[in-house]
């Protein structure tokens, strides 16, 4: 700090967010971020669990948490779920997305928008 000419003391949420790498580096072994580097882990592996059945992979899972939800206002599930709050709006769209699912008449799709 002595030979800078400036400094910064914090750096906000949305310029740390902005220096995160993808979820996947590709290269001849793809890189992937670790579950546990996210917010909030343990409801990213719960929203994983009942994601995956649905979507058939857990990249598949992802692929859809990566995209736009219309039905969470537009925002991408993976944002969401880096705060317990928005974590758990995803967590009670999917249930209510399998709960409508279970019931009789109910489209055969495994869509979950």
């Amino acid at each position: 700090m002595k030979l800078a000419h400036w400094t910064r003391r914090h750096i906000n949420s949305n310029e740390l967010a902005a220096c995160q790498l993808p979820r996947v580096i590709q290269g001849k072994r793809p890189t992937t971020k670790p579950e546990s580097w996210y917010g909030q882990p343990e409801l990213l592996q719960e929203i994983l669990e009942l994601a995956i059945p649905v979507r058939g992979s857990k990249a598949a899972a992802f692929r859809w948490m990566e995209q736009p939800n219309q039905y969470l206002d537009g925002e991408r599930p993976i944002e969401l779920a880096e705060t317990v709050e928005g974590a758990n709006r995803v967590l009670e769209y999917i249930r209510n997305w399998i709960a409508q699912q279970a019931q009789p008449g109910a489209p055969d799709e495994q869509d979950m928008r």
